[in-house]
């Protein structure tokens, strides 16, 4: 089955786990704006510098709770316990919350797409959890054909449509945001 892609403002999101893979899910998360609690009792050297240059990281040194998914908008559990993660799982499902539970498919309501970023632009590239390899490879494709200075077009272009909008004009039918929005 197909996964649909969605594009959703994030809030307060929960990750288990205190490792390399939990650090580079927490990192993806604040990146977007989400804070981001991390439960884990030991914590990687790069999960402890994140959360000292990142006032969106707080740190619980402790073992997971169910309650800890409290308010999370998703949850994410990147521990090595299979145990852990299923309670993790449970604990989001109960909640009604997604989660993805780091290379269990079957443990999983979403998964963290390879992503191209420029400014506000941000193109994101899923498998539905089967390949993620291949993810990355489409992703280094379009990075190397997206033009660097995409996002500073992006902005051109909604700074074009704001002002067509304001004057009650349709942008579908203007010759400069149609050029602007054409790589």
């Amino acid at each position: 089955m197909a996964f649909f892609p969605i594009f959703i403002a994030l809030d307060d999101c929960l990750v288990v786990g205190g490792g390399k893979v939990a650090h580079r899910k927490a990192a993806q998360l604040v990146e977007f704006g989400a804070t981001v609690t991390v439960v884990a009792r030991e914590l990687s050297d790069e999960m402890k510098a994140l959360s000292e240059a990142n006032m969106s990281v707080r740190i619980l040194q402790k073992s997971f709770e169910d309650s800890d998914v409290a308010g999370m908008s998703l949850v994410v559990a990147a521990t090595d316990d299979t145990a852990c993660n299923r309670a993790v799982y449970n604990a989001a499902h109960m909640g009604l919350i997604p989660v993805n539970v780091v290379d269990v498919p079957e443990l999983c309501d979403f998964y963290f797409p390879a992503i191209v970023r420029r400014g506000e632009l941000v193109v994101a590239v899923g498998t539905s959890g089967k390949s993620p390899a291949f993810a990355r490879s489409v992703k280094q494709k379009i990075d190397e054909v997206l033009p660097p200075d995409a996002g500073e077009r992006l902005e051109k272009a909604a700074c074009i449509r704001e002002a067509l909008l304001k004057a009650g004009q349709s942008p579908a039918h203007d010759a400069t945001y149609n050029e602007a929005v054409t790589l």
